[in-house]
């Protein structure tokens, strides 16, 4: 497939709004916070080990972008 026609497919695809819609704003570090609050009890309670909690709250993510 070349890339004209792979642009082609995908803003088609995009421009499906019943299943992609247009944001303007980024909620990654409020979905963050929310993780770490979760991952802070669940470590509290001894369900999760430290290193989990660890991997759990990594931080530096981003959200995807097209």
């Amino acid at each position: 497939m070349d890339r004209e026609s792979c642009v082609t497919k995908l803003k088609c695809e995009m421009s499906d709004s019943e299943t992609y819609v247009a944001v303007t704003d980024d909620k990654t570090r409020i979905v963050q916070n929310k993780v770490k609050k979760v991952a802070d009890t669940l470590y509290k309670k001894g369900s999760i080990n430290s290193d989990l909690k660890r991997y759990l709250t990594s931080g530096g993510g981003t959200a995807g972008k097209l």
